[in-house]
């Protein structure tokens, strides 16, 4: 895998403030979980779950440091996950 690959990950989505927004959040491999404010359009669903686009911005062993392309809530927007996570945008 390269560095700077698109992928998509499996999260949690809630709603945003407003109705074009959704909170995608994601629980690290470390127990720590972000939330970022993406745009509705960026949500899809995969195998019956909510995915959204994430950029790899580098990797350590089995796990890949993800960036969330979005607006972060006070957790920061990147996030480290295991590798086998990811799936092909």
């Amino acid at each position: 895998m390269r560095t700077k690959s698109t992928f998509r990950l499996k999260g949690r989505v809630s709603p945003g403030i407003f109705s074009f927004e959704r909170v995608f959040s994601v629980e690290g491999a470390d127990g720590h979980t972000i939330y970022v404010i993406v745009p509705i359009e960026d949500i899809e669903e995969r195998d019956g779950d909510p995915t959204a686009e994430v950029v790899v911005v580098g990797r350590s062993g089995d796990f890949s440091l993800v960036t969330v392309p979005g607006a972060p809530l006070e957790t920061g927007q990147s996030v480290w996950v295991p590798e086998r996570d990811l799936i092909p945008a």
